[in-house]
């Protein structure tokens, strides 16, 4: 547990690190933010009655609640480097458009984590 919350500490500060325009560190606060929503909620189902992970990524890791997180959570960081490095210098704009819209994605993640979370606690 200690280490995912390292990582969770360090995606915010990964933010700044290759963040040269305001819009983008902007773009990469909202992913950050809605990464850690994904996660937290993640964590939280999993901790309902009959709960259990379907990412087939991290899946193999259930039975390691932490572990399974901290591995969503390094690949996570090394996407989002590997993209910067690959598309976001030639083309920001496209990288910072990316960014929002896998943000709406986490963000329907962790809405969706916590509906079946409350569908299970409740029955």
């Amino acid at each position: 547990m200690k280490i995912l919350l390292l990582l969770l500490a360090l995606l915010p500060l990964a933010t700044p690190v290759f963040a040269e325009e305001p819009t983008l560190r902007r773009a990469l606060t909202v992913y950050t933010i809605a990464a850690g929503a994904d996660v937290a909620s993640t964590g939280w189902s999993l901790s309902q009655p009959n709960m259990r992970e379907t990412n087939p990524l991290v899946n193999w890791l259930a039975p390691h609640h932490a572990a399974m997180l901290t591995t969503g959570e390094a690949m996570d960081l090394a996407a989002i480097w590997s993209a910067h490095r690959l598309v976001g210098r030639r083309h920001p704009r496209l990288f910072r458009l990316s960014l929002y819209a896998l943000s709406a994605v986490r963000f329907g993640l962790a809405a969706n984590n916590v509906r079946h979370g409350l569908h299970q606690r409740l029955k």
